[in-house]
């Protein structure tokens, strides 16, 4: 069972089941989608399709997996190859400019090898893509940090808090920040 305090996990099930016109199974994922994000018009058309039991060509484009498997670039990142990691972000971004994820990973990349600038307007992108998309929040907020806007970075480690309060990290940020 999905926790409440998972929306990757709940846009996943929603973008799998509409893809797969399983739309009774997509139903209830973009409803929690929808409840958590009223503002968000990428939300709004997922539960509109799921309902409506159609998936638009234009949707369908903006949630189908793009070409570029992006699990490899992680696990890159992870053992701080950023470099090669980044290759494969930036052809995932090409495949699909609408994908928050892919524009998260690069900015990571791009913040663990010191260019903030780029890093921040990736992660400025994924947020515009997918408002709570807490990775890239995590990241905007350490390009903030590194910027010395010290107290911006802690607003959105804050924001993190409220959106999801359980232990994340946004509650490192904050620690280590206050610390």
């Amino acid at each position: 069972r999905v926790k409440e305090t998972a929306p990757a996990a709940w846009y996943g099930l929603a973008k799998m089941y509409l893809l797969t016109e399983q739309y009774d199974k997509a139903v209830p994922w973009a409803e929690r989608i929808a409840k958590q994000n009223p503002d968000d018009e990428g939300a709004a058309r997922l539960l509109a399709a799921a309902k409506a039991e159609a998936l638009d060509d234009d949707l369908r484009k903006m949630i189908e997996p793009a070409d570029v498997d992006t699990r490899q670039a992680w696990k890159l990142l992870s053992q701080g190859r950023a470099a090669a990691a980044a290759a494969i972000f930036q052809a995932a971004i090409k495949a699909n400019p609408k994908d928050p994820h892919a524009h998260n990973g690069l900015g990571f990349c791009l913040l663990n090898t010191g260019e903030t600038a780029k890093a921040k307007a990736h992660f400025e992108k994924a947020i515009a893509l997918e408002p709570k998309h807490a990775g890239a929040m995590n990241g905007l907020a350490r390009c903030l940090k590194v910027e010395g806007k010290t107290d911006e970075a802690i607003a959105i480690w804050e924001k993190m808090e409220r959106l999801m309060p359980r232990p994340n990290a946004g509650t490192t940020g904050l620690a280590q920040t206050h610390l």
